[in-house]
């Protein structure tokens, strides 16, 4: 049983990707109904999925402090961002939980539970990380 995430849909392609608390990326294909498990994505639970805007590609952000690319055609993993693990890091690491491409196709957010934001860039092929913008209100 797959128990979904997040849902993104490529209208171009009529496919839709869901990420699964069990560290799966499933495909499902609209027009032959076909479904399939297409990858083990990340080392947790993956909760963040977004597509781009540009080309066949989607990214995921997972429980396991890191952002992935991925080809869309191939199903392979083209670039990876893992937070170190520091005395600076978060208690509960970087668990993202939500994402985003700009419309674009060239910069990437990635929410996180304890209200952090991960701002990266995509070119030619390189996933760069920007910066971290701590959105959480002062009480």
């Amino acid at each position: 049983m797959y128990y979904s995430r997040a849902i993104a849909y490529n209208e171009d392609s009529g496919t839709v990707f869901c990420v699964t608390k069990t560290n799966q990326i499933v495909q499902f294909e609209m027009k032959s109904e076909d479904a399939s498990v297409i990858v083990d994505g990340h080392d947790g639970q993956i909760w963040a999925l977004c597509i781009s805007p540009k080309e066949a590609m989607f990214a995921t952000g997972g429980y396991d402090n890191a952002v992935k690319v991925w080809d869309a055609k191939s199903m392979k993993c083209v670039a990876t961002y893992e937070f170190e693990i520091t005395d600076d890091t978060p208690a509960k690491g970087y668990q993202f939980c939500s994402g985003h491409w700009s419309n674009d196709g060239d910069i990437l957010a990635f929410g996180t539970e304890d209200s952090n934001i991960a701002v990266f860039t995509y070119r030619g092929g390189t996933l760069a990380f920007v910066r971290l913008l701590n959105m959480a209100v002062a009480k």
